[in-house]
């Protein structure tokens, strides 16, 4: 357990699976796991993710190339547009409980830089979407 202090209030165990905030650990698990797919509407899940701060000891969730792939199969077929793309990276960006698949750490990272910030990188497009792709699929081989 880490100590309490101004960036990190003190919330004990109490009982198998729960905080003292009463929130169930695997719970935090799940909700990253709905925003890694993305899945809408977003707004209570973040709301509900909110409670469990933004730091974390441990990676609970662990992104691959076939989550990133997936997404962007969405947004080729319409399902999402380029902002949610950006949107969706951007809250996976510089997060503790979240973590890279290990043989594409290095290549997710990128992605997932590049996708949130595309006013320094280039604009959220179909070609750039299906180049990522490919990009994972040749790595992931």
């Amino acid at each position: 357990m880490h100590e309490a202090g101004p960036d990190r209030p003190q919330v004990k165990r109490v009982s198998a699976g729960f905080t003292s905030r009463g929130l169930r650990v695997e719970g935090r698990a799940a909700l990253l796991a709905k925003v890694v797919r993305y899945e809408l509407p977003l707004e209570e899940t973040l709301l509900m993710l909110s409670a469990f701060g933004w730091d974390s000891d441990e990676e609970l969730y662990q992104l691959s190339g076939q989550d990133v792939i997936a997404l962007l199969d969405r947004y080729l077929e319409g399902a999402l547009t380029a902002a949610q793309v950006q949107h969706w990276a951007e809250l996976l960006e510089m997060r503790d409980d979240v973590g890279f698949e290990v043989k594409q750490t290095d290549l997710l990272k990128q992605i997932i830089f590049r996708l949130a910030n595309p006013e320094v990188n280039r604009t959220i497009t179909r070609t750039l979407a299906v180049e990522i792709q490919a990009q994972l699929i040749e790595e992931a081989s």
